[in-house]
């Protein structure tokens, strides 16, 4: 099954490793505590900048 799933997903991620390889090495290397952290105040700020561009954003990736 996981080499059917393997091959499917191959298809589907043309730019990038298979889901399934990517999340094998994510299970393999798992991180305990992140080494960087946003506060709430500087999330909110990233989060009103990428608003701004989410309309362009969202036309360029239909287009795809």
């Amino acid at each position: 099954i996981m080499q059917a799933e393997q091959k499917s997903a191959q298809r589907l991620d043309l730019s990038h490793p298979p889901t399934s390889y990517r999340l094998e090495v994510l299970q393999a290397h798992p991180i305990a505590q992140p080494k960087i952290s946003l506060s709430p105040d500087k999330n909110a700020k990233i989060d009103a900048e990428l608003a701004k561009q989410r309309e362009r954003i969202e036309k360029q990736l239909i287009q795809y």
